[in-house]
């Protein structure tokens, strides 16, 4: 993931005025009174929706290629009726740390989760958007505490508190694909 400008905001320390963050910037000064806020990103969880590049159509289209391709039962695609197609947001923990002289960027499921390919996703920082509760499509809330993500990167990335730079929680765009198959119901994502 590169530092590119992705903004969220935080309140002045001084005068408690709203502030615009960039990601990548540790200082942010007050448009209003003109102090220089620090902002220590190991401690504050940035919330973001990453915008979504694919319609109802374009996921139905996607889900049509793969019932019809080589990975799935022959003639699946003509054999399987697809019951709904729903949007929605499902929240991921994204964390920037430092191992050793590497940065790298990890992603946990921050709600109960049976697809672990999410945590291996590129989230280009252009498609990070601020998080509006108002955004199209079911909002998935996060069950999954700050404080379990973190103690999953102890145990199975050795990763140390202090080396995590940066967490956010980011809710990524899925469509949920419904889908009947001799007789027995299937989910797609």
């Amino acid at each position: 993931m590169t530092d590119q400008a992705v903004a969220t905001s935080i309140n002045c320390r001084q005068c408690a005025a709203p502030l615009t963050v960039e990601q990548g910037q540790p200082f942010v000064t007050c448009r209003f009174c003109g102090a220089t806020n620090f902002v220590d990103k190991t401690r504050a969880v940035f919330h973001y929706l990453v915008r979504p590049t694919v319609r109802e159509d374009g996921a139905r289209a996607a889900l049509n290629r793969w019932m019809a391709g080589n990975a799935t039962v022959k003639d699946l695609d003509r054999k399987a009726k697809v019951d709904s197609v729903s949007f929605e947001y499902f929240p991921m923990w994204l964390v920037r740390a430092t191992l050793g002289r590497d940065e790298r960027v990890l992603l946990k499921p921050a709600a109960a989760l049976s697809v672990s390919e999410f945590e291996h996703l590129n989230i280009p920082p252009s498609d990070l958007v601020p998080f509006d509760s108002k955004a199209d499509g079911k909002i998935i809330a996060p069950s999954v505490p700050f404080e379990t993500m973190q103690q999953w990167l102890i145990d199975d990335q050795h990763l140390a508190p202090e080396n995590i730079r940066e967490a956010a929680l980011v809710h990524l765009p899925v469509y949920l694909c419904k889908y009947t198959f001799n007789n027995r119901r299937y989910t797609a994502i």
